[in-house]
Formats: structure tokens, C-alpha cells, sequence
């Protein structure tokens, strides 16, 4: 059950790093509408038995543990609304902060 969820994780992964660098960061700026998506949609594949209902909390709390992760350790970006239309709002996470540090 444990591996299950593993791979169905490393798939999907495997998936969001062959996107582009400014869709990685909107995914980490869109955590939380990107973790129930993700988590909803484990669910309704793995229905219909109890051992792929338990896939599906696991990947879902494992996607949740590396968007936690992601997001306060990479860049995000969100979409602002301004008076030019809309412009990226990013926001720098520990590991930018740490290598970019004046010493």
C-alpha cells in the first residue's frame, strides 16, 4: 500500500519537472487549490476498494508534505492584479535567500 502511494507520487512528480520553470512556480504558489485538486482526483482514481482509498490518503498527505516543502523552501508565484493588468508576484523561499545572502 505504502509503495503504491510511492509511485503513484513519483509519477506524478516525475510529471511536474517536465514543465517549465514559471509552472513549477505557480504550482508552489497555488499550494493549497493544487493539493485538493491532486488529492480529489487520487481519490476517484483509487475508488472502489479500501486498499485504494488508502493509496489515495497516502499520496494525498505525501503531496501535501512536498507542497509544504516546496513552498517554503523554492520561488512561487501567484498572478496580481494591477493597473497594468496582470503581473507575477514572486516570492523568494529559504534556499534563495540563503544563497543570495551578502556575507
Amino acid at each position: 500500500m505504502l509503495l503504491g502511494a510511492f509511485l503513484t507520487i513519483a509519477a506524478l512528480v516525475a510529471l511536474y519537472w517536465k514543465f517549465g520553470e514559471k509552472f513549477r512556480q505557480a504550482v508552489l504558489g497555488y499550494d493549497i487549490v493544487v493539493d485538493v485538486t491532486v488529492t480529489a482526483m487520487f481519490l476517484i482514481m483509487f475508488a472502489g476498494t479500501i486498499s485504494g482509498m488508502m493509496i489515495a490518503i497516502l499520496a494525498g498527505l505525501i503531496v501535501s508534505i512536498l507542497l509544504l516543502i516546496g513552498k517554503s523552501l523554492g520561488t512561487s508565484r501567484t498572478v496580481r492584479i494591477s493597473r497594468n493588468g496582470f503581473e507575477w508576484e514572486v516570492k523568494h523561499g529559504l534556499l534563495h535567500k540563503l544563497f543570495t545572502a551578502r556575507t
